[in-house]
């Protein structure tokens, strides 16, 4: 999936929501592989964001429940500071962790282009509602600057 989202040119939309790996690990098991992980974890983001380097088509990146933890937002992270195209990028009910946090409220001083960051059901959601009050105050003087069209 990775390597297709580097040379893809018109998908707009990616979702991988821990439900459509529930429907891998229900393949796996009807064909007698006993692998039973949920979600594609932070091997998993660190393939995307490796192709988030180079697509400049995707727009919208859900990765709900998917078990990635702090060092796979790190590497969203890192992809996102120079990534002009992506707006929303869920993370909602993923394992991030405080640092996780950290490095992503840290790419929103290099990229003014995401305009929602869904951290809900993290693991620190304090954290992630302070970051989320930030990001609204920062969304909102980016609207007002920005002339209308």
């Amino acid at each position: 999936m990775a390597e297709l989202l580097k040379v893809n040119v018109s998908l707009h939309t990616l979702i991988l929501h821990s439900t459509q790996a529930e429907n891998r690990i229900f393949f796996l098991k009807k064909n007698n592989n006993t692998k039973t992980e949920n979600g594609i974890k932070s091997r998993g983001a660190q393939c995307l964001a490796d192709a988030l380097f180079h697509n400049s088509t995707l727009k919208t990146l859900s990765l709900s429940g998917n078990l990635i933890d702090h060092e796979g937002a790190t590497f969203l992270s890192s992809a996102l500071q120079t990534n002009s195209t992506l707006q929303p990028l869920d993370l909602s009910g993923n394992e991030v962790g405080e640092a996780g946090v950290r490095f992503l409220a840290g790419l929103l001083k290099f990229n003014n282009n995401l305009m929602s960051l869904n951290l809900c059901s993290t693991t620190t959601n304090r954290l992630a509602k302070n970051l989320t009050k930030q990001f609204s105050r920062k969304s909102h003087r980016e609207r007002r600057r920005k002339p209308p069209r």
